[in-house]
């Protein structure tokens, strides 16, 4: 997906069959809607325009930044960023996935948000007695209820995408894998040749078809077991000449606990606001290395406000003559100073790491992805004081 760089934008620009709104970065508000974007969040309803995107689903927005060109044929030269967006309204939990694309109007920065809706919808009670409202102003309009139906998600997500090129590079997955959970996967395939494209592929597959495999009752072993059969199925692949790495998480949905399992990926940070930052991670291999590998699972039990960072090694790796040390000591000391930010401003801090180095080509020969995982203090622990669900 490339980045507009027109000084206006156009509804040429928009593909019109793709959900897609166009939100002012400084303010959230939303400057236009395509038909397809009412049809899918609310249909009957003909206008958006003027509404704060916050008012209509639970989701942060990514941290402000200006639509560039890409430079010396480094595709997706400023990146975007992901998450997914929780809306209770009309008797039920609806979840979307969000890409916002930095775009420019004259002298303004705006979000480009295309939306799909997220492959599983849960149905919740809670929700259940929300209704639309709407009143005649000329115009059709709508107004949302006050309710926290359309926060019942006990995680905020938010992830930053920068490819390379077409082939290999990194791959993010993220999903409701059932009513009380949610998965992500981060992968890492090394090298962008048309063997790690199609590395890529396997792997993506793979991971499709044996997360298929989840068992409610077993969820704390599912990461490890997860990582051990597309370790198997990797390995008996001719076709696997890459060296690739993944980390899967399971978090549940309203509680405070996640479960983990890392195939040799990069550590994850686990942030506490008044404690700092401990390292996460296995002392496990590469996937399709070697068969029959047990990849070990870990638990971590969250407080309210603390913050897991997930990322691959381009994060550290991105600037010009930037080794792995240096890159991961410039990572450590930003987690530390800027422990106490709210999630948005840590991202766009980690999103410095690499941005405003030298625009050469080799500040970008590593895809960048990383994930500011966050859990919110829900309404259980508000009326009961802070006891946590186990």
């Amino acid at each position: 997906m490339g980045i507009i760089t027109e000084s206006l934008i156009k509804p040429g620009h928009i593909d019109e069959n793709q959900p897609t709104l166009v939100v002012s970065q400084l303010s959230g508000r939303i400057y236009y809607a395509n038909e397809a974007c009412m049809r899918l969040l609310l249909p009957g309803v003909i206008n958006l325009e003027g509404l704060d995107i916050r008012e209509l689903l639970s989701v942060e927005l990514p941290p402000p930044t200006q639509a560039e060109p890409e430079f010396n044929g480094c595709r997706g030269g400023n990146g975007k960023w992901h998450n997914r967006a929780g809306m209770g309204f009309g008797g039920q939990e609806r979840n979307f996935d969000l890409t916002w694309k930095p775009v420019q109007l004259e002298w303004v920065s705006y979000w480009m948000v295309t939306v799909r809706e997220a492959r599983d919808v849960i149905n919740d009670s809670r929700s259940g007695d929300l209704v639309e409202s709407f009143r005649d102003t000329g115009q059709h309009v709508f107004k949302l209820p006050d309710s926290p139906g359309a926060n019942l998600n006990n995680w905020q997500m938010m992830s930053f995408h920068r490819p390379v090129g077409h082939r290999g590079g990194d791959v993010l997955f993220i999903e409701e894998i059932s009513p009380e959970y949610l998965f992500y996967f981060l992968g890492d395939v090394a090298g962008h040749h048309r063997g790690a494209e199609l590395v890529r592929l396997m792997l993506t597959s793979y991971l499709k078809i044996y997360r298929e495999d989840f068992d409610v009752n077993k969820a704390p072993k599912f990461p490890g077991t997860l990582l051990g059969k597309m370790n198997n199925a990797l390995y008996e692949d001719e076709q696997n000449d890459c060296l690739l790495t993944g980390l899967v998480v399971l978090l549940e949905k309203r509680g405070n606990r996640a479960w983990f399992a890392s195939a040799g990926h990069q550590p994850m940070f686990l942030i506490k606001p008044d404690e700092g930052r401990s390292a996460l991670t296995t002392p496990d291999i590469p996937l399709g290395i070697r068969p029959r590998i047990r990849y070990h699972n870990k638990e971590i039990r969250f407080d309210p406000r603390d913050r897991l960072l997930c990322f691959t090694d381009g994060l550290i790796t991105a600037g010009p003559g930037l080794g792995h040390q240096t890159g991961l000591n410039s990572l450590l000391k930003t987690l530390e100073r800027y422990r106490n930010e709210p999630d948005r401003d840590l991202a766009r801090r980690l999103q410095r790491l690499w941005r405003h180095v030298d625009k050469s080509r080799s500040s970008c020969e590593s895809d960048i992805t990383f994930t500011v995982i966050s859990r919110e203090r829900d309404a259980f622990e508000e009326a009961t004081g802070g006891l946590v669900k186990n």
